[in-house]
């Protein structure tokens, strides 16, 4: 009987079967880490008490802030102040499980001082006992999008020519404060 010979040939097909594996699994995570590293929108995870625990380089491009500046910090350290107090509700919301997701607008000052405006799209993370464990997100700036939406709005209620409001703006506002009125 030859056993050793098949026992060894188990072990290498096991070991070879393992290193297929784990040669997958570096392939897999290189794939992810440049699919997140790469994207035009912040993607980023705060832990419970809503400190940055990950940003990708879109991150500190959008913000100006180097990810090691902005990690194990507030996320609400740079958020305007009109935005503050819904911020958070909002991620406690997510943390206490009340909410599953999170979209809204929030103002964001950049490390140079400019603000912008980002749209916000989260979620509550769990760990493996179900428990939340911190939210992950992504953050994508409109600022000009807000910005081209407001001219065309401006466009459409005003003369091209005289910058005076036209027409459609004073029809528009008598229509409004004739409901109002009633």
């Amino acid at each position: 009987m030859e056993f050793p010979s098949n026992k060894k040939s188990i072990h290498e097909a096991l070991a070879e079967s393992q290193n297929k594996l784990i040669e997958h699994l570096q392939s897999s995570e290189k794939r992810y880490s440049n699919l997140v590293e790469n994207l035009r929108d912040t993607v980023f995870q705060l832990d419970t008490e809503f400190r940055w625990s990950f940003v990708n380089r879109a991150g500190s491009i959008m913000t100006w802030f180097e990810a090691g500046q902005v990690l194990n910090r507030e996320f609400i350290e740079h958020v305007a102040v009109q935005d503050t107090e819904r911020c958070l509700y909002h991620f406690r919301s997510l943390i206490s499980g009340k909410t599953r997701e999170v979209s809204d607008r929030i103002t964001y000052q950049r490390a140079d001082g400019v603000e912008r405006v980002f749209e916000l799209a989260c979620r509550a993370m769990k760990d493996e006992a179900e428990s939340y464990n911190g939210i992950a997100g992504t953050l994508t700036d409109i600022t000009e999008r807000l910005k081209t939406e407001n001219k065309v709005i401006h466009m459409a209620y005003h003369d091209s020519l005289t910058g005076l409001a036209n027409r459609r703006l004073l029809h528009d506002y008598l229509k409004k404060n004739s409901r109002s009125n009633i």
